[in-house]
């Protein structure tokens, strides 16, 4: 699968290491085939650096076998498992990944001018497809990008915070070339995207370039060189596929 044609999002952001999901939230994310998928996404800031800021994607429907409960909790854990596995996601996190820092970025003045005014401008830009303007051509530091979601929390509250994050990552997910983009103010579930106009939307900081392959000592040496120059998010990436293709981190022992 490359891009769903329709998505259903359930959006949570927690200053704790687990996430509510009710049964109506998660029947609201039931999928009717192929083309479509329901997917949680969640927001950890919880003094947890190998995630906070970052957004975690779990195929509900795979993820989240109904129990007969009227909620279940989702920890951390589980979003972790889920986000680093389910090939049928990748596109669509890579996405994510590469283009949430640099989006936070472009609207973050509207961000902390609350919800109602972030919504306005994302629906402008939207529709006028505009977006990619906005965003920032050079890279945004792990530290900077922490910072801004430290500051929409702390300026807002969790809970305002919350409707804050839901309203950006739609319009991120959107940005992936969906034409519409439907935020639910007060039903389930907390957002919708649909028709899927093809990969060709994408601008140039949201393309990928295939470096071919690395040897193991190659990776760690990379990985390790992102960490000492304090690119956590890249070295992030590299340690998730290297823990992916069972291989350690770590530089073999003289």
């Amino acid at each position: 699968m490359d891009f769903p044609e329709l998505i259903r999002i359930e959006v949570k952001t927690t200053t704790s290491e687990q996430v509510p999901l009710p049964a109506r939230e998660l029947e609201a994310l039931a999928t009717k085939g192929n083309a479509e998928a329901g997917i949680l996404a969640a927001l950890f800031w919880c003094g947890d650096r190998n995630v906070d800021g970052r957004w975690l994607i779990a195929d509900a429907e795979q993820t989240f076998r109904k129990s007969g409960a009227n909620a279940i909790s989702v920890s951390k854990a589980n979003m972790v498992r889920a986000h680093r596995s389910q090939p049928w996601l990748a596109d669509l996190k890579e996405h994510i990944t590469n283009n949430w820092p640099g989006f936070l970025h472009a609207f973050f003045n509207d961000a902390m001018a609350g919800h109602e005014v972030l919504c306005v401008v994302l629906a402008d830009c939207h529709a006028a497809g505009n977006i990619a303007e906005r965003l920032p051509k050079e890279r945004i530091l792990d530290t900077d990008h922490r910072d801004a979601v430290r500051s929409i929390i702390e300026q807002h509250g969790e809970s305002v915070a919350g409707h804050v994050f839901q309203d950006l990552f739609a319009y991120l997910v959107g940005y992936a070339g969906y034409a519409d983009v439907l935020l639910n103010a007060v039903g389930v579930p907390d957002a919708t995207v649909s028709g899927f106009r093809g990969r060709s939307l994408l601008t140039t900081s949201a393309q990928t370039i295939e470096l071919g392959e690395f040897s193991v000592e190659e990776a760690r040496r990379l990985l390790h060189s992102c960490e000492a120059s304090g690119d956590a998010e890249l070295a992030s990436r590299i340690r998730e596929r290297m823990e992916e293709s069972k291989v350690d981190c770590e530089p073999e022992a003289d």
